[in-house]
């Protein structure tokens, strides 16, 4: 076993080069999956690479920490040495689906498949359609998790990950309605991107419990470009969010491992400080950015950041939802269960995907609430009925 970017005997073989196109000798490294490819291309950019987590945002996501010591983190893989970064510690989490559960989520909507129409006519995919219906009249990008309108997302459609580990789990909606119509799929959309952004939150704190922080999250992935999913997954998180300068972090972190091989690069570390770039950051709501690019000065850009209400903290928007109900609106993600207990005309439909025991469905959104340190919050109502115990699981069988 070698590290990354280890060259390799003496180059490529004259058969080897003649069958490529390339010169005899052209320097071979060990390479890397593509995953951790792209986390050589991004978290390196700006300091070393621990402070940084990398978040492959694309059909599914993968997480990956860097330590200089072993730590254990419960669901989550590793400690793998020198699996991404040479002479490092590598954890690695994530969501079985990511870019995917977004998919399958706006899938169900009754109007998804005229916009999908409408959206293919224009020549712009679904997704980014729907994220600029979802910022359009809004001055700040954070304000889109107001769109939710009381809908919340456990987007386990393939069970979980990271840090629960659970195969089985399975994704829950809760807060439909009878809306048919756009607006309401954009609602959709913006509560499931908001599950995910909880999700990752969730593989975050467990990390920071046993020990291995992060300060920020490096991002990539086709998922993971839109303006709208990097500012709500700061938001969410409460970290700065990263984006690459290059639109394939992953090719580029190839290159930083063929520039070790070849000796144009003392190190990785080296390289990567050298050869990686941030385009722009994402900061949680109300806290300026510090870098920025001269095309990302618009009203809506991290680079005007003014103070908005956080996806991850407090309650969101001015109250009413679609029924007209006055109350506050808590983010997405968070079921509250005491206007259903009150039979009240915000009551919303919840669905449970198949396999999930209704206790198990509770149990995940409870646990994101305490993550989220949601349960103690003050100010809550008192008089408000409390959520409901959390069922555990059963034990799991020996086999």
């Amino acid at each position: 076993m070698v590290e990354p970017g280890t060259p390799l005997g003496q180059g490529l073989t004259g058969e080897a080069a003649a069958e490529l196109g390339l010169r005899p000798g052209t320097p071979v490294g060990a390479g890397l999956i593509d995953a951790h490819a792209g986390g050589i291309g991004t978290v390196g950019a700006e300091g070393t690479p621990e402070r940084d987590l990398a978040y492959v945002f694309g059909t599914s996501s993968c997480t990956m920490t860097t330590t200089r010591e072993p730590v254990f983190v419960p669901g989550v893989w590793g400690p793998y040495r020198s699996a991404m970064v040479p002479g490092m510690w590598l954890n690695e989490g994530g969501q079985s689906a990511a870019g995917a559960a977004i998919e399958q989520l706006v899938s169900f909507h009754p109007a998804a498949a005229e916009a999908a129409r409408a959206t293919e006519a224009l020549g712009e995919a679904l997704p980014v359609h729907l994220a600029r219906l979802a910022a359009e009249g809004l001055a700040d990008l954070s304000e889109v998790a107001t769109r939710a309108e009381g809908l919340h997302v456990v987007p386990e459609f393939l069970g979980n990950r990271a840090p629960f580990a659970d195969p089985h789990a399975r994704a829950v909606i809760a807060g439909l309605g009878m809306e048919r119509d756009l607006p309401s799929l954009v609602s959709l959309y913006v509560a499931g991107i908001c599950g995910i952004a909880y999700g990752l939150r969730q593989i975050l704190e467990a990390q920071e419990r046993a020990g291995a922080p992060v300060e920020r999250i490096a991002i990539s992935g086709g998922a993971g470009q839109l303006d709208m999913v990097r500012q709500l997954l700061a938001d969410a998180t409460g970290k700065p969010v990263l984006a690459s300068a290059v639109a394939e972090p992953v090719l580029l972190g190839s290159a930083i491992l063929g520039a070790v091989a070849a000796g144009h690069e003392p190190d990785m570390t080296a390289a990567m400080q050298r050869m990686s770039r941030t385009a722009a950051h994402y900061e949680p709501a109300g806290v300026p950015s510090r870098r920025c690019t001269t095309a990302a000065m618009r009203p809506s850009s991290p680079c005007r950041r003014r103070p908005g209400p956080r996806a991850a903290d407090g309650w969101i928007g001015d109250g009413g939802g679609r029924a007209g109900a006055s109350r506050p609106r808590a983010p997405a993600g968070y079921l509250r269960q005491n206007e259903s207990s009150r039979g009240s005309a915000a009551h919303r439909l919840v669905v449970v995907g198949q396999r999930v025991e209704g206790g198990d469905a509770v149990d995940h959104i409870l646990a994101q609430n305490r993550a989220l340190g949601l349960e103690a919050r003050e100010g809550r109502d008192r008089d408000q009925p409390q959520p409901p115990p959390s069922i555990g699981r059963p034990e799991p069988s020996s086999r």
